[in-house]
């Protein structure tokens, strides 16, 4: 299917999931996966399918944090983020309640997949069950804005996550300085990246690279500004 060019959606997931259940229960398997869940020790997707049903249908049920680690290894071989949403929608089907780890993969999905509606959705979710999200969480939201160029909301939503006293990573200031240099907003990028190095948070090579290539095609002055943030880079072996 994938090979002819046509990439499987969640209908088709939940079809081979179920497949996948009725195989392993012909089987006999009895007790949980115990492998480590990484995407690295799974063969193939269909490999990580047959092991969440292999989970979901042992008695009892194996805690949330198996679950997510499955989810996160899934999410890690790309591509397959409607599989990871179908799976998430089994396991609270099964009694499983999400927990905010849980809440983060399926915003990081549905950003990957563009649909930053559904991922603020979930967000509200998340706010609703009063669970705290965390800067990954505020991150992933930021990146998914400016994945759909929706830069201004972007820029409105750190303000509101700085204010919340959650405290930015350097990935988080990368994205969000990508996404202004992206609409021309090279002067507001600058300040951000002056109150970064004000804030303790120390650049790295993706920072320069991001200003570096919006600060040539402008004022001397900036690419001065650019060459000395270099110097310092250069200097701190970062």
């Amino acid at each position: 299917m994938e090979e002819d060019g046509c990439p499987p959606d969640e209908i088709s997931y939940n079809v081979i999931i179920r497949g996948f259940s009725i195989t392993r229960m012909n089987q006999g398997h009895s007790s949980g996966d115990n492998r480590n869940m990484s995407a690295s020790s799974f063969r193939d997707i269909e490999d990580a399918l047959a092991s969440f049903n292999h989970m979901l249908h042992t008695k009892p049920l194996p805690c949330i944090i198996q679950f997510n680690k499955l989810l996160s290894a899934i999410v890690k071989m790309g591509q397959y983020y409607d599989a990871v949403i179908s799976l998430s929608r089994q396991m609270e089907l099964a009694g499983l309640s999400p927990d905010i780890y849980t809440l983060s993969i399926l915003i990081n999905c549905f950003s990957h997949l563009q649909r930053v509606d559904l991922a603020f959705s979930v967000f509200s979710k998340i706010i609703k069950l009063g669970l705290q999200p965390d800067v990954v969480t505020f991150t992933t939201l930021i990146n998914g804005l400016c994945k759909v160029g929706k830069f201004a909301q972007a820029v409105e939503f750190f303000d509101n996550f700085e204010a919340s006293g959650c405290q930015p990573t350097v990935y988080t200031y990368n994205t969000i300085m990508n996404g202004l240099c992206k609409i021309g907003e090279t002067t507001a990028a600058a300040g951000l990246f002056k109150k970064m190095e004000g804030a303790g948070c120390q650049p790295n090579v993706v920072t320069y690279t991001v200003l570096i290539d919006a600060f040539v095609k402008i004022s001397g002055a900036y690419v001065s500004f650019m060459a000395d943030g270099v110097s310092l880079y250069s200097r701190s072996n970062v």
